[in-house]
């Protein structure tokens, strides 16, 4: 058995790792600053597991938050900030010459689903504005924040 990180090997197995972060680019076009800025993320994918007592693969949706930390965006000021990784896992059973007595395992993975990203800003009279980006557009509706 050996692992380099990104790849875990065994006899009967291999289990790959793949790193996913989104890189979220602003941009102000006007000519005043936006102050105070949050910005939350909601990344959303799907983990394949073996389960050992039915011998199916099950599909577990799933989501990571985080926020970005971003605390003034100047007029005309671009620039780009990076969500927090996910990791998604690949299982292959790779062995003619092993067997589970409750079955083999099956090859499973993961997928990314989407990513949705909430801004939101106190005006100076006190009221909240909010806006939420979706990528790709399709995901909306299909998750709850």
């Amino acid at each position: 058995s050996y692992s380099d990180g990104s790849v875990e090997k065994e006899t009967i197995s291999e289990t790959k790792f793949e790193k996913y972060i989104y890189e979220v680019t602003f941009e102000n076009r006007t000519s005043t600053a936006i102050y105070p800025l949050k910005a939350e993320y909601r990344i959303f994918y799907e983990q394949e597991v073996n389960d050992s007592g039915t011998g199916k693969v099950i599909a577990q949706q799933m989501n990571k938050a985080g926020e970005l930390k971003i605390d003034r965006v100047d007029p005309t000021e671009r620039f780009s900030v990076e969500t927090e990784p996910v990791v998604l896992q690949e299982y292959e059973f790779n062995s003619s010459d092993f067997y589970f007595d409750d079955g083999d395992p099956s090859s499973t993975g993961g997928d990314l689903k989407g990513f949705w990203l909430r801004l939101s800003i106190t005006t100076k009279s006190g009221m909240t504005a909010v806006r939420d980006v979706y990528y790709p557009d399709s995901i909306r509706g299909k998750y709850v924040w």
